[in-house]
């Protein structure tokens, strides 16, 4: 049986909601009525109904803030709302909170019913399919997980273990045997059930095809996230039939992930060999053929044959880390990114290990953080909440890992220059603000980059940078506008006025005056009558 609540505030309704409906031939099992969202919510903790049928519009809490409430305490309870309001805004809300249905008041028995019905079939529905993901975790963790070793141990082996092999659906004695990995390196699911579920009904779908493929038998096994399938073929078929009929089983397979597959993947072929006891190295071969899929890129067919890797003398750790350093510090982007895309170019030359290459880029992070460290800035704008080695472990591609890097590069070069034109815009400011004091007095860039413990270059250089102007023009600009005030004092002699100013000399405080107003001090002082 099914339990229901039902929610109203008046007692009419819910005696004859109670009244109104069959529910024990429906297999249903009214446990009581509320009167109230609040009523409701102690009653839901002591009866765990699984379906609510309640009000909309209640005193206290209404039927919405009810749901609301369940929907964080109690999601997995079914709700059907009452109304004896057409509202669309109320149908709406109702929508948001996943609500089954929405009956208007009057209600009709059919209507009701048929509503019923309708939310306990869903439950049906759901605890089947609870069943089936239970059963299949359970058959999976029980039996695939060693199907697979003893295969490949049995079969290289002879005498009687071989009669326990006569089942799969593969010709052992004789013929040419390929094995094909299929590795599904991500998946668009965040419920490890989910994943079960979705990864079984792909190993079902891959079987149909196999099965319905011509002049070849197979075996599948079904392993976490890797099907590993054993291909034999007949003596009496030719080579370029057997490439064939592996490529184009391969394609199918790639056109069905494509179609079913929202995450990554990639399918290995190994080496074909003419004896099933050899068979595991073929599997290896396939499985090495998908860890080429770091430089051939995600979802894709990869052949060992096509990438066995060439010798290469080993890489023991990054080149130029202190050079890399001193670009960080200094702050140029391109510089570093240059730095990086070489680095990476070698390492696809070299076909550099997977590991070696994650490595190389947690060394490079490690770099990063040092170089921030010792110019005084914090690392943690890296990494605040998420480990920097995990985030490496996520990408499956060297084009990914040469990406993220890249995405690393501008945010520190990002956040590096946003707090160095804050500094800069400091120190300017502090220059201006000695300016508009000491005007007057005998100041200097040099003087004043003294006292601000930097050198008169590197004042120059972000003075004119975050001011727009340089110190000389500005240290002149104040002073004449500080002049022009003094002007404005019919009284006030020129020389004075210039001494007032931080000029000496006079006629060198005219030709200045003149040349930023247009006007002699003389002509200004006239102007301002």
């Amino acid at each position: 049986m099914i339990d229901l609540l039902i929610v109203d505030d008046e007692e009419t309704i819910r005696e004859g909601l109670r009244d109104y409906v069959p529910w024990n031939e429906m297999g249903i099992n009214i446990v009581g009525t509320a009167e109230d969202g609040i009523d409701a919510l102690e009653k839901i903790k002591k009866w765990k109904p699984t379906i609510v049928m309640a009000d909309i519009r209640m005193p206290r809490m209404d039927g919405l803030q009810l749901a609301e409430r369940l929907k964080n305490i109690a999601p997995e309870i079914k709700i059907i709302f009452l109304s004896g309001y057409d509202d669309f805004s109320y149908a709406k809300q109702a929508i948001a909170l996943n609500a089954e249905d929405y009956i208007l008041k009057p209600v009709s028995r059919s209507d009701l019913t048929e509503c019923i019905q309708r939310v306990k079939n869903k439950l049906l529905d759901e605890e089947k399919e609870r069943e089936e993901r239970e059963a299949l975790k359970k058959h999976i963790a029980d039996s695939l997980p060693f199907l697979k070793t003893w295969f490949f141990n049995a079969v290289e082996q002879k005498g009687d273990i071989w009669q326990k092999l006569s089942s799969i659906n593969i010709d052992l004695e004789k013929g040419a045997f390929i094995s094909m990995v299929v590795t599904i390196d991500d998946i668009d699911n965040h419920n490890v059930d989910d994943d079960y579920y979705a990864l079984f009904k792909l190993y079902n779908t891959i079987k149909f095809i196999l099965d319905d493929t011509e002049n070849m038998k197979s075996v599948a096994f079904f392993e976490n996230r890797i099907f590993t399938i054993i291909l034999s073929f007949p003596r009496d078929i030719s080579q370029n039939s057997i490439d064939d009929i592996v490529l184009n089983l391969a394609y199918k397979i790639n056109d069905l992930l494509d179609y079913a597959l929202d995450g990554s993947y990639t399918i290995g072929v190994g080496y074909m060999v003419n004896d099933i006891k050899h068979i595991k190295s073929s599997y290896k071969g396939a499985l090495g053929a998908c860890e080429h899929r770091f430089y051939m890129g995600e979802r894709q067919i990869i052949y060992i044959s096509d990438v066995e890797p060439a010798a290469k003398e080993p890489r023991h750790e990054m080149p130029n880390g202190e050079e890399f350093m001193t670009i960080v510090k200094i702050g140029n982007e391109q510089e570093a990114k240059t730095f990086l895309r070489n680095m990476f170019e070698d390492m696809r030359k070299q076909r550099e290990d997977i590991d070696i290459v994650k490595r190389i880029c947690l060394e490079l992070i490690i770099y990063i953080s040092r170089a921030m460290y010792e110019i005084g800035e914090r690392p943690e704008v890296l990494f605040s909440k998420t480990d920097p080695w995990h985030e490496i472990n996520k990408r499956f591609t060297i084009d990914q890992l040469y990406d993220f890097m890249t995405n690393v590069i501008e945010v520190v070069m990002g956040h590096l220059s946003s707090q160095r034109k804050s500094k800069n815009q400091k120190v300017v400011d502090e220059a201006k603000n000695i300016i508009s004091m000491e005007y007057a007095s005998d100041i200097s860039l040099e003087s004043i980059a003294k006292r601000l413990y930097i050198s008169s270059c590197y004042l120059s250089s972000i003075f004119s940078q975050e001011a727009g102007i340089t110190f000389k023009d500005y240290l002149i600009r104040v002073r004449i506008e500080k002049a022009k005030e003094l002007l404005k004092e019919p009284s006030a002699k020129i020389y004075e006025v210039a001494e007032d100013v931080g000029y000496s000399d006079p006629h060198y405080f005219s030709q200045l005056f003149k040349k930023y107003t247009g006007f002699t001090p003389a002509q200004y002082r006239d102007s301002q009558m």
